[in-house]
């Protein structure tokens, strides 16, 4: 069965990359910087039914996501979860999190996702960060 992404992450998110068998995506929410890796393996739910290649992608992928919040946006913590219990396919959330943020300490999930105005600037900044060529 071929890899297709869950039709929820694809509405809320824009594509930044695919690094290896890892989209990175950004979550259309633009009160947190909030990032979702997806790793593409059909029928993948949970971390340990990835193929271990595959999960050391997610993992670096993950810790490479995780700098740039807190390197580039000086996050002052990183929440990051793969829950999964409203949309099934594995996906990692990777969220940077300031106590100034209108949900700290709460969690940012099932609140109404607020829209990127402007998504294209936010994509070539995490491209730039990211290193991601896109001259074609």
């Amino acid at each position: 069965m071929p890899f297709e992404l869950h039709p929820a992450i694809e509405r809320d998110s824009h594509l930044i990359c695919r690094e290896g068998d890892i989209q990175i995506r950004l979550q259309n929410h633009a009160v947190v910087p909030w990032l979702v890796l997806v790793p593409e393996q059909a029928g993948a739910r949970e971390l340990h039914e990835l193929a271990p290649e595959l999960r050391r992608q997610l993992t670096e992928q993950q810790d490479r996501v995780s700098r740039i919040l807190l390197d580039q946006l000086q996050a002052e913590k990183l929440n990051t979860a793969a829950i999964g219990n409203v949309v099934p396919q594995l996906h990692l959330h990777c969220i940077g999190r300031f106590n100034s943020d209108p949900y700290w300490p709460g969690v940012v999930w099932g609140h109404p996702l607020q829209a990127y105005d402007a998504p294209d600037a936010a994509l070539c900044r995490w491209r730039a960060w990211l290193g991601v060529d896109t001259t074609g």
